[in-house]
């Protein structure tokens, strides 16, 4: 599985011949851009799965305390499993959306400048990451 770093080090790191850039191939920027789209792709979808499963959390969690109102040490006990797993979900989902906006960031860029300028974004992303 690809990463924006990966494809951004692979790209950026093989456009450099003796200190001279050189611009990217046609072909070379087809291919960025179908990488870099494959990868907003998949990551939209991981979005959208962790999402799905905080609600299911959440609704369980009601559903927990409304079968338990009576023992509020197990609904305690459900918020502090639950609490953590949201947290930790929410931190990746994050993560995730941060690299999606780069990704489609890049890709604007991608389509609408020429490959001198592609290449210059290229090495000041891969020196950033």
């Amino acid at each position: 599985m690809k990463s924006f770093k990966g494809v951004i080090a692979r790209y950026a790191a093989t456009k450099k011949l003796g200190g001279e850039e050189i611009s990217l191939p046609a072909t070379e920027k087809d291919q960025l851009r179908e990488d870099l789209n494959n990868i907003s792709k998949r990551n939209g979808t991981i979005f959208w799965v962790i999402l799905i499963i905080i609600i299911l959390l959440f609704a369980l969690s009601l559903l927990f305390i409304a079968m338990n109102q009576d023992e509020p040490d197990k609904i305690k006990l459900i918020f502090g499993i639950t609490g953590i797993s949201v947290m930790g979900l929410i931190y990746y989902m994050v993560k995730i959306w941060k690299e999606k906006n780069y990704i489609d960031m890049t890709l604007i860029l991608v389509r609408t400048l020429k490959e001198e300028t592609v290449f210059s974004i290229l090495n000041a992303l891969h020196q950033k990451l």
